[in-house]
C-alpha cells in the first residue's frame, strides 16, 4: 500500500518536493488504513464529501478500493486555487485521478452544497488546524448530511503520551510556527471528552468514538500505557434533529465579539453567531431558541439579492404592554427606516417594509426599544437584566 500511494505525483507536481510525499505516506499510512476501518455501510451510489482532502491519498483509496465518488474541498483560504483541478497520476500503476480544487475557509465560508446531499462527510486531521470557530464547520456538515448520513472525524489526541512525556521533561507541546501560514500548524488539539461534547452540542449523536495508536509501532508501549494516552481520536457520528450550533464554555470565550456575516437571515441557536453586534443577552430555550435584546441591539445581515422587508419573529413581554405600548425603531446603516408600535404580549411576526439590494454588501440593522423592563422589579425574580424584546429569527425578504 505504501508503494502504491508513493507512486502518485501530487507532491512532485504541485509542491515541487516528491520527498515530502514519501515522508507523508511513511508517517500516515497506518492512520489512513485505520480510517477505512471506521467507514459506515455505504452503497455504490453513496454521495461522499471529503474536507481537507489534499494530498488526496485517502480520496484515492476510497475511489480505488471502494468505488466511491468523492467531492473534495480544501480548507486553506490562503491556498486560493491557482488551478481549478488537480490531476494526480501514478506512472508506475498507470492510474490517474482528477480532483476539483475547491478552496474554502471552513471556519467562515458556507459549503456550496445543498441541504441533505451527502451520505458521508470525512473530516480527517483538519479540526486541529482551525483557529476560531469549529462549530461553524460542524453546523455546515450537519446541514449537508442526509438525516441518516455519517460524519467520520479524526484528530490528534492532545493527551497522547508523546505530549505528556514532553511536558514531564520540560519541553513545549505547542506546534511550531509554519511557513504555510496560520492554518498550516495545529492551532488547537482536543481531548476525547472535549471532542465528544463539541459534537454533541452541535447536533451530532456519536455512534463510535475511540482512541487509537496509529503513529507508534511499539506494541509494548501501547500495552503499558492507558487508552487515554493513545495518539489519535476516531469518531463516527450522525446528525440528529434540527441543525444547531453550540459553543462549549471550555472551548469558547467572548464569542459575542466574533463577526462573520454570511446569511440574509438568522435563527437563534442555528446560525446567529457572527451576525450579532452589541445589545444581546445569552441564548435561552423553551420550545425553541431565542435571545433577549437590551434597549438597543445590532444585527448584521448579508443580502443575497433585492429585498423589500425585514421580518422578525419576536416576543414583547412587558407586563403593561397592552396599556403602555412599546415602540420599536429600526435603523439600517444608521438611517431610520421604520417604526412599529407593539401593544400585545406574546410571539408574533413584526415586519418592516424596506427597499434595498445586494449592493449594500453588509447591512447593519439596529433595533431601538423605547423602554425595557426588569423581571426582578416586575415579577420578584432574581433576574436584574433590563429586557427589550425576545427574538427567535430575523429574515430579509
Amino acid at each position: 500500500m505504501k508503494s502504491y500511494l508513493k507512486s502518485f505525483d501530487f507532491f512532485e507536481k504541485y509542491v515541487g518536493n516528491p520527498q515530502e510525499g514519501e515522508w507523508y505516506v511513511e508517517t500516515h499510512i497506518r492512520r489512513l488504513l485505520k480510517t477505512l476501518d471506521y467507514l459506515p455501510p455505504l452503497t455504490d451510489a453513496a454521495q461522499v464529501l471529503e474536507l481537507g482532502a489534499i494530498p488526496y491519498y485517502l480520496t484515492i483509496l476510497l475511489k480505488r478500493y471502494y468505488g466511491l465518488q468523492v467531492d473534495t474541498v480544501s480548507f486553506y483560504e490562503v491556498e486560493r486555487a491557482q488551478v481549478e483541478q488537480h490531476l494526480v497520476e501514478s506512472r508506475k500503476y498507470g492510474e490517474k485521478f482528477v480532483f476539483k480544487n475547491l478552496s474554502l475557509n471552513l471556519e467562515r465560508d458556507v459549503l456550496p452544497f445543498d441541504d441533505d446531499t451527502y451520505d458521508l462527510v470525512l473530516c480527517c486531521e483538519l479540526l486541529e488546524h482551525l483557529l476560531i470557530n469549529p462549530s461553524h464547520m460542524l453546523s455546515e456538515i450537519h446541514r449537508t448530511l442526509k438525516p441518516e448520513g455519517y460524519l467520520l472525524l479524526t484528530t490528534p489526541n492532545v493527551m497522547r503520551r508523546e505530549n505528556l512525556l514532553a511536558l514531564l521533561f520540560g519541553r513545549n507541546v505547542y506546534d511550531r510556527y509554519h511557513g504555510n501560514g496560520i492554518y498550516g500548524r495545529h492551532n488547537r488539539e482536543y481531548t476525547a471528552d472535549e471532542l465528544r461534547n463539541l459534537l454533541r452540542v452541535n447536533g451530532f449523536e456519536i455512534e463510535r468514538l475511540d482512541l487509537c495508536d496509529v503513529y507508534s509501532d511499539s506494541a509494548l508501549t501501547r500495552w503499558l500505557c492507558p487508552p487515554a494516552w493513545r495518539d489519535t481520536i476516531f469518531a463516527l457520528a450522525q446528525p440528529k434533529g434540527e441543525r444547531c450550533t453550540g459553543f462549549p464554555s471550555e472551548l469558547y470565550v467572548l464569542m459575542d465579539e466574533y463577526k462573520n456575516v454570511l446569511y440574509p437571515g438568522i435563527v437563534m441557536g442555528v446560525n446567529e453567531m457572527g451576525h450579532l453586534g452589541r445589545g444581546w443577552y445569552e441564548r435561552e430555550r423553551h420550545d425553541f431558541c431565542y435571545r433577549w435584546t437590551g434597549r438597543e441591539a445590532e444585527i448584521f445581515l448579508k443580502p443575497k439579492g433585492p429585498f423589500k422587508r425585514l421580518s422578525i419573529h419576536a416576543l414583547c413581554n412587558h407586563p403593561d404592554v397592552q396599556t403602555l405600548p412599546v415602540v420599536i425603531k429600526l435603523l439600517l446603516n444608521d438611517r431610520v427606516v421604520g417604526e412599529k408600535e407593539i401593544s400585545w404580549a406574546g410571539w408574533s411576526k413584526i415586519t418592516f417594509e424596506l427597499e434595498g439590494d445586494e449592493t449594500l454588501g453588509e447591512a447593519c440593522f439596529k433595533l431601538l426599544i423605547s423602554r425595557g423592563w426588569i423581571p426582578k422589579r416586575e415579577l420578584g425574580t432574581d433576574d436584574e437584566r433590563e429586557l427589550g424584546i425576545a427574538i427567535h429569527s430575523v429574515q430579509l425578504e
